[in-house]
């Protein structure tokens, strides 16, 4: 499933409301202001659905409200060959009809505003759905004679929906307001069987902690001006204590005057990089041990307030998964080529998702070998079989004993393409990205053979440029072939003449349509560096990404905070990171990715990550 995903794709206007909320009484008014109107509203009556192949369901997507009308909202589904969705002619209905195995989202959407359901297809499922319903608020629109006056939305927000745990355990969960003329203090949260399940308010905080007494289920419920949320808690002796990520939200009417929307989610996400997914070196390279390592990944990762995982599943022209193209990794075994009988990137995914996160699958395209890693390449790696057919000359480029594939020969680029759609056919990934990793140099011997062999009439290095705008054109276009909801992303360096000496045309994946659907600057700077200072990089970036479909995340160095690096500049703060993604959110920017996994707990940076929680 992809849980996070259709977050980021709804309009700003959508909200989940869980516990219903008071409506605005039409008449009303705030002083200085219109007349208030009332609330506008699209409902679905389900949040999800199971089905088999076969078998149909119907819901609703109701409207309520003036000025709306039953034709205007449009049902689609995303995959509409895992589940199709007709309306019933002349109803507020729809049907839903599921086809094939596999997840799709089903959405609604009217006047820019989405809603939509999760259906899961799958072979012998026990049909049936949550009922929790999804309500979305349809904003009027603003005239440009001083019409309606609205105010900031109030919501009392649960970060979790429901906990699993333990006599003797303890969990800690936000309630978190948000709008005007809101105190902490005005919140009562309660557990509806104490005996079961106590809560107290951390002091000082919007934090609140549950204790586990006894087996069974209690609700901790949140309240504040008539306004009411729950978290279902079952105590269980035994149980791997665990909650569901989705958050529960609920809107604070005003006395008077007009709610808008909650903002979209922005982008939360953390690389993990191949070093710690590695193997090779374990007394242990069993299936279990790698899924234990891959549980703490994403365990730590949710803990630090993530809601995606960028995780390197090709970092070396090898896979951590069953590939038709590219031999086994030797990160899993400590032989390339070896196969360790179970396949790591169906795991991780799967994980992933439980959480309530997002994977992205992170792609090194060119890389093959650097510096002995890997010791050595397997018999059918593509550069063993290619480096010595002279059928294919210059098939891979050398470099100061670094290997690489060639992206100047068309059917290179083919074959890198073709190693994408394996990864969006066979799992259910959210986006795939690739990394800064494109041309090794700026010297003409690496590629000059097929250079030479193109014909081309332009310059090398913009021969060389127009070949990567060529593969990542061509990675866009395959994906988007496959399930358009799967996204692909670039992380450049965020010094964009380098990325243009490698061969990365930032400027035209940035403004122009068919590239990418995001973008993520690696501003490994703080405020004080004197080549790159974070303020100017980020404003320089925030200028050039202009392309309306091009969302931009900033890539912010977490291994440097805490340590002596650049000086000693990142020692003298504690919030560098922090206020960098204060200042991103300053910028418009949609989020963004810290390097890496491994930084998110231990002393070098628990001061930083402690800032970065309450940026949250």
């Amino acid at each position: 499933m992809k849980p996070q995903k259709w977050k980021r794709l709804v309009a700003a206007a959508l909200v989940a409301v869980v516990t219903l909320f008071t409506p605005l009484t039409s008449g009303t008014s705030i002083q200085g202001a219109q007349e208030s109107l009332p609330v506008r509203t699209l409902t679905l009556d389900t949040s999800s659905y199971r089905m088999a192949p076969g078998n149909i369901y119907d819901f609703r997507a109701k409207l309520s409200g003036p000025g709306l009308d039953q034709s205007d909202v449009r049902v689609y589904s995303s995959r509409d060959g895992i589940a199709s969705v007709q309306r019933v002619p002349g109803t507020d209905k729809y049907r839903i009809t599921g086809l094939r195995e596999g997840t799709t989202y089903v959405k609604a959407e009217i006047a820019g505003v989405h809603a939509s359901i999760r259906v899961d297809v799958q072979n012998g499922v026990k049909q049936g759905g949550d009922s929790s319903r999804s309500i979305s608020i349809i904003p009027y629109e603003s005239s440009s004679d001083g019409g309606e006056e609205s105010l900031p939305v109030r919501t009392l927000t649960l970060d979790t929906r429901s906990y699993r745990m333990a006599p003797g355990n303890i969990y800690d969960f936000r309630a978190k307001l948000s709008g005007p003329g809101l105190n902490q203090s005005d919140v009562r949260v309660y557990s509806s069987r104490d005996g079961i399940a106590s809560v107290q308010r951390v002091s000082g905080t919007d934090k609140y902690r549950i204790t586990g007494l006894r087996e069974g289920t209690t609700y901790v419920i949140a309240e504040i001006a008539g306004v009411h949320a729950s978290i279902r808690v079952d105590v269980q002796k035994g149980v791997k204590q665990g909650g569901d990520s989705s958050r529960s939200v609920s809107i604070i009417p005003y006395t008077d005057g007009e709610t808008i929307p909650v903002q979209q989610e922005e982008m939360r996400a953390v690389w993990v990089p191949y070093m710690s997914l590695d193997m090779k070196n374990s007394s242990d390279k069993s299936e279990k041990a790698f899924q234990a390592k891959f549980d703490a990944i994403v365990s730590r990762a949710k803990n630090a307030g993530m809601n995606t995982l960028i995780v390197h599943v090709r970092p070396f022209g090898d896979a951590l998964y069953p590939s038709k193209l590219f031999p086994w990794s030797h990160l899993l075994t400590g032989t390339q080529g070896k196969d360790p009988g179970y396949d790591p990137l169906a795991y991780m995914v799967k994980a992933t998702h439980d959480a309530g996160m997002e994977f992205h699958a992170w792609v090194n395209p060119l890389r093959i070998q650097i510096t002995g890693n890997p010791a050595s390449l397997s018999s059918d790696n593509p550069y063993t079989k290619w480096i010595d057919d002279p059928t294919k000359p210059n098939w891979t480029m050398n470099f100061e004993g670094k290997k690489y594939y060639n992206p100047g020969v068309p059917a290179v680029r083919d074959y890198i393409v073709a190693g994408i759609e394996e990864i969006v056919r066979g799992y259910d990934v959210d986006g795939v990205q690739f990394d800064d990793y494109f041309y090794p140099t700026q010297a003409a011997s690496i590629d000059s053979v097929s250079y030479q062999a193109s014909g081309s009439s332009m310059a090398q290095l913009d021969w060389r440029r127009d070949n990567i705008n060529q593969l990542v054109s061509a990675v866009y276009s395959a994906i988007k072939a496959i399930d358009s909801s799967v996204e692909f992303g670039i992380s450049p360096q965020a010094n964009i003449q380098s990325d243009w000496n490698m061969g990365a045309d930032v400027r035209t994946w940035s403004t122009q349509s068919g590239y990418v659907d995001y973008i993520c600057p690696q501003i490994y700077f703080n405020f004080e560096n004197t080549f790159m200072p974070f303020t100017k990089t980020a404003q320089t970036w925030r200028d050039m990404v202009t392309h309306p479909n091009v969302k931009l995340y900033f890539g912010l160095g977490l291994y440097k905070a805490g340590s002596d690096a650049d000086g000693g500049t990142w020692l003298k703060s504690n919030s560098i990171i922090a206020d960098q993604i204060r200042a991103g959110r300053d910028l418009g920017v949609d989020g963004f990715m810290l390097y890496s996994w491994e930084y998110l707990a231990g002393t070098q940076t628990e001061k930083e990550m402690q800032n970065i929680k309450n940026v949250l």
